[in-house]
């Protein structure tokens, strides 16, 4: 490859410029478009001073020291060789750039993430260079963008963002939203009566009440999820089924359980109440009581807590 520099002066009426020209082999054929870098400008002129004719590829160019110069950041100059002649054609850059958004983190349901969300922001410029991007959060100060960024607090969370390239192109603002919530719903109960007696092997009905709520802010409590099961210290198969929750997190069920023991278990049976109930995100909470036949009617004179359930964790989605 062959390198050429050339000093052109006043062409084409538009400016004053000396221009390094790299050529593809040692004579470039007729038509045929050679590479072109800015070296220097020795005069200003403004935008739209000289136009790009129809077709003419746009190639790279050099990013100009001088401040005075900053117009000039992303015009295009090329070289066509013409009966053995360079003539340069010159175009301006009037089109922003674009940025992409890019959002890593766990995922829910309903466009919901359950943890923190990694966001990461891509800008390319179709005729040249990016200069910056920047962006806002929750509507706070433009911030420049330089590497992702991470949000982990609770909420709905509005982000905007837009790339400059270098002749000053702004692209037009865009925004997303990220929601978050990584906490499960709370999920309170207890049982009457929480301990059965006599064991005379006769079928109980027990009523378990309780509340089920979201954190604020959340993604809201789901509250066609919410279900109910009973396990058994004996293993054997018990009651399951849905729960209809009220507008405000309330409900009532009523589970029927066996009074009856082996007259020989000194601890007695114990069954475990359990409910459950996930948020429009996809976290689960879950909390749990206890109904006792116990061994003799001292132990159920004695009876046990209404609530026996922990604080609610998240146990699937």
């Amino acid at each position: 490859m062959a390198l050429r520099r050339a000093a052109l002066i006043g062409l084409l009426g538009c400016a004053t410029f000396r221009i390094g020209v790299t050529q593809r082999g040692a004579n470039a054929a007729d038509h045929a478009w050679s590479e072109v870098t800015v070296i220097d400008s020795l005069a200003k002129f403004g935008p739209g001073s000289c136009t790009r004719l129809p077709g003419a590829p746009r190639i790279g160019s050099r990013h100009l020291s001088s401040p005075i110069y900053h117009r000039l950041l992303e015009w295009r100059f090329q070289m066509r060789s013409m009966d053995n002649h360079l003539v340069p054609q010159f175009g301006s850059d009037t089109t922003p750039p674009a940025t992409t958004s890019t959002l890593t983190g766990s995922t829910g349901r309903n466009g919901w993430y359950r943890g923190p969300v990694e966001v990461t922001l891509n800008a390319s410029d179709r005729d040249g260079a990016v200069a910056r991007t920047s962006y806002t959060l929750d509507g706070s100060v433009m911030r420049p963008y330089s590497a992702p960024f991470t949000i982990s607090q609770n909420g709905i969370h509005h982000v905007t963002y837009f790339s400059t390239d270098l002749a000053g192109n702004d692209e037009l603002v865009k925004g997303l939203d990220v929601k978050v919530d990584s906490v499960p719903p709370s999920v309170t109960l207890s049982a009457a009566p929480s301990s059965l007696w006599p064991p005379n092997n006769q079928i109980v009905t027990v009523t378990v009440r309780g509340m089920l709520a979201d954190v604020v802010p959340g993604s809201g409590l789901d509250r066609s999820s919410a279900r109910f099961g009973v396990m058994d210290s004996y293993g054997q198969v018990q009651p399951s089924g849905t729960i209809a929750v009220g507008s405000g997190g309330s409900y009532t069920v009523t589970v029927l359980l066996l009074s009856w023991r082996n007259e020989d278990d000194r601890s007695g049976r114990t069954y475990t109440i359990i409910v459950s109930a996930s948020d429009l995100a996809g976290n689960v909470g879950a909390g749990s009581t206890s109904v006792r036949v116990p061994h003799d009617q001292r132990n159920a004179a004695r009876g046990v807590p209404l609530m026996s359930s922990a604080p609610s964790t998240a146990i699937g989605s």
